[in-house]
């Protein structure tokens, strides 16, 4: 049978192959010092298998006051580091980094050792006091962030975490700003604009409403038909709803209303630190704006604020359009449907009209007036003084000798006015029929209609430049004017305004020759 040959001892040809070797001892370890034997010792305490937060801040308040003159060259890089995680060497070059940064040296140090100093500080470990540890937090900013862009960043949410945590005062744009983009109600200059409400400019008001509202007022045919008194109606409504609505709407808040949506969801601060919350009997509210706050509620923190919605957007857009039908059913335009229905909103549109006419009364009551009727006053009264001012030599010379004294034009009188470039008559072969206003199309100005008809009909279109009109303004005002009747921009402008050849028969509809 096969197998191992008699008298042959399987263990004996393992050792053949399997050769012992002795055990080598190993160096011994250098003693640490006996603090921070302590502070290894913590590591097989229960502690350690709590939590790793729990167990660095208790070894942190252990070496608080430690100091060490050891220096460690090389790289150490751990993420979220604690105590447990560096060899004996790292340890003690890490507390103979810190002695020498305590004492205002400022060196060059590996990440880990950099993120336990902050560790230690967002702990209230070697810090005197909140403000202390902020001012100090800073410090590390200022030396270490900039070279860093990590740490830059984590420590910048960190610092804005910790004047949250400590309830300290804001700190407005330093180095804990909040990251870009996460807090949008603060940032959106058009949410700003609707926060000022009174003190902002009709224009401004305007664009702000419709950056927010599903309804597109500057669509709408009130706008195409009265830019300025739709623009000057919208901003006033909005006026007027922001200083009544608390009266109109006990307890609400216009904005949250129309504009935000209130989001709530637990929070945790100092993330991707050690941080170890210890236990809170606190209960107050940290303020980071008007719609963005962080809440301690016995250590349950907590970030409400108000985010832009869809659906608010939809009951904005709703509001406008009632405006708007209101507002047609005034001017006389075609008539939409009004979403709104509310038993304030019509007294307050009364309101509104009420607020524009004292504007506008207030404005003209300002205006400057010339009163014409002195004119002939004054002209005896310039002959008057220059015959004074006469030489004698002027005199018997005659009044040809003097010079002569500008001419006071004679006032303008209605109907006597020179007319303007766009008003002259057209050159011979250029005769286009005549409308008048009621009749043009579309909304279209008589300047507007004019260079249609010239292009469609084959007609010098230059008269335009001649009298010192935007020839891009007229081409971008007859696009939008007859958007409705054609669906498409009917003209376009390279080296000059040009027709788009598919719609020339549909303009040759109602535009005369």
């Amino acid at each position: 049978m096969g197998g191992y040959r008699d008298g042959e001892d399987l263990f004996a040809i393992l050792r053949k192959e399997y050769e012992p070797e002795p055990i080598r001892r190993r160096r011994p370890r250098a003693a640490l010092p006996e603090p921070l034997q302590r502070l290894r010792e913590l590591e097989a305490s229960p502690a350690a298998y709590e939590s790793r937060s729990k167990l660095f801040y208790e070894q942190a308040r252990l070496a608080a006051q430690y100091e060490d003159d050891a220096a460690f060259k090389g790289a150490c890089h751990y993420f979220a580091p604690t105590y447990e995680d560096l060899s004996d060497e790292e340890l003690r070059g890490y507390f103979g980094w810190r002695t020498r940064l305590r004492r205002g040296r400022w060196e060059t140090a590996p990440d880990a050792f950099i993120f336990l100093y902050v560790f230690e500080l967002i702990n209230g470990i070697g810090t005197a006091s909140p403000e202390d540890g902020y001012a100090k937090l800073e410090a590390v900013a200022a030396h270490y962030g900039p070279e860093d862009s990590d740490l830059q960043r984590s420590l910048r949410a960190w610092m804005r975490d910790y004047r949250i945590y400590y309830d300290l005062p804001p700190a407005g744009a330093g180095q804990d700003a909040l990251p870009e983009g996460e807090d949008e109600t603060a940032s959106d200059p058009s949410f700003q604009v609707l926060l000022q409400g009174g003190e902002a400019a009709d224009g401004n008001l305007f664009d702000a409403l419709n950056r927010f509202s599903s309804y597109r007022l500057d669509n709408s045919r009130l706008y195409k038909a009265d830019p300025a008194f739709c623009t000057a109606l919208v901003a006033e409504f909005y006026r007027q709803l922001q200083a009544s609505y608390q009266t109109l709407c006990p307890g609400r808040n216009l904005l949250e209303d129309y504009v935000l949506e209130k989001d709530s969801e637990p929070v945790r601060l100092f993330r991707n630190s050690r941080f170890w919350f210890r236990p809170d009997d606190r209960s107050f509210t940290v303020r980071l704006g008007p719609y963005d706050r962080y809440e301690d509620d016995h250590g349950q923190w907590s970030r409400i604020r108000y985010l832009f919605s869809p659906m608010r957007q939809r009951r904005l857009g709703d509001l406008l359009k009632s405006v708007d039908a209101m507002a047609r059913r005034l001017r006389k335009l075609p008539a939409i449907r009004q979403p709104l229905d509310e038993a304030w909103l019509a007294p307050l549109f009364r309101q509104t009209l009420a607020a524009l006419s004292r504007k506008e009364t207030e404005a003209r009551r300002r205006s400057v007036r010339i009163d014409f009727s002195r004119l002939s006053g004054i002209r005896s009264d310039a002959a008057v003084t220059g015959e004074k001012l006469m030489t004698e030599e002027e005199r018997w010379n005659g009044p040809e000798a003097a010079a002569e004294p500008a001419a006071i034009p004679e006032p303008e009188r209605p109907g006597e006015a020179e007319p303007a470039p766009d008003e002259a008559e057209p050159a011979p072969g250029e005769a286009a029929a005549e409308v008048s206003a009621a009749e043009l199309p579309a909304g279209l100005t008589p300047d507007e209609y004019r260079l249609v008809q010239c292009l469609l009909y084959g007609r010098d279109w230059h008269w335009a430049e001649a009298g010192g009109r935007m020839v891009s303004l007229l081409v971008d005002a007859v696009n939008e004017k007859l958007y409705d009747e054609i669906g498409d921009a009917v003209l376009t402008e390279g080296d000059g305004p040009e027709l788009v050849p598919d719609y020339i028969d549909d303009l040759k509809g109602f535009i005369k020759p």
